[in-house]
């Protein structure tokens, strides 16, 4: 699992650059489900051949430079971690308006992308104004299931960081065991 501890609260101003620190951070220090090994200097592409990329698909650029600058690579030698869970912790937000909720869901739809269906975004630390947030957004979000257009889940609460953790290392131990 990976711990991100957010220091202020989540708005406009600063809600893609949040976004862009968690999926950075994501790409930089774990491997995705259909992510191949590579050599030591060839771009981390994923088991799609070139051929069915769009043309502007720079994400295997993207990956390479932030491992690059991170000093990270994915190599049979040394292969980066699976990741199960994403825990974010909003002990120090006060305040999270609707532009967070959007990129909590993308971030939450990137995460899924990279590294599967059954991997989770869980908060934890969430005051009364945020769990309220959180409430409404997944409330408006059950009301397009309902009605068959694009839809999103709920988010997953924690109250106290120490059983988000637990209940990650539980999905751990479960995918080493399906594998």
């Amino acid at each position: 699992a990976m711990l991100f501890m957010l220091q202020d609260s989540v708005l406009y101003p600063n809600a893609a650059r949040i976004t862009r620190q968690i999926t950075n951070a994501i790409y930089t220090y774990s491997s995705g489900t259909d992510e191949v090994f590579s050599s030591a200097h060839s771009i981390n592409e994923t088991s799609a051949s070139a051929t069915e990329r769009l043309w502007n698909d720079t994400k295997g650029r993207h990956i390479r430079a932030l491992r690059k600058e991170a000093g990270t690579e994915h190599t049979e030698e040394s292969p980066l971690p699976r990741l199960c869970a994403v825990i974010v912790d909003m002990t120090r937000v006060a305040h999270v308006d609707a532009t967070a909720m959007q990129a909590f869901a993308d971030i939450r739809c990137i995460l899924r992308e990279w590294a599967g269906p059954d991997t989770d975004l869980r908060f934890v630390g969430l005051n009364e104004r945020v769990k309220d947030r959180f409430k409404r957004s997944d409330d408006y979000f059950q009301s397009l299931k309902s009605n068959e257009l694009p839809r999103d889940e709920g988010y997953i609460v924690f109250d106290v960081l120490q059983t988000a953790l637990y209940d990650s290392q539980t999905t751990d131990e479960d995918v080493h065991a399906k594998q």
